[in-house]
């Protein structure tokens, strides 16, 4: 991206002359340089629509395999069927 330094007065400020965006707006030279070289060197990542989907890990996996259907009253009985799959699974796990 091309910046540009101009000098307004007793100060200078950083400019994008694409999109007219300031970056820096009353500084000295030596930090509008600095701020241009790091502006310069910044690599965009590319924006992936859809990312995809993230893998669940195991524990999530099992959780939702052994819910699958269930249909909970309260806020409390989803904790102790959440505690009571987590005991299962550690025991599985050793």
């Amino acid at each position: 991206m091309p910046y540009e330094i101009q000098k307004e007065g007793r100060c200078y400020k950083v400019i994008n002359t694409e999109t007219q965006h300031e970056h820096a707006k009353c500084t000295s030279k030596k930090k509008a340089e600095a701020q241009v070289r790091l502006l310069e060197n910044i690599v965009e990542k590319p924006s992936i629509k859809g990312k995809g989907t993230k893998t669940p890990s195991s524990w999530v996996q099992y959780y939702k395999e052994h819910t699958k259907g269930k249909k909970f009253g309260t806020r409390q009985a989803v904790n102790d069927h959440m505690k009571k799959l987590s005991i299962e699974y550690k025991k599985q796990k050793i």
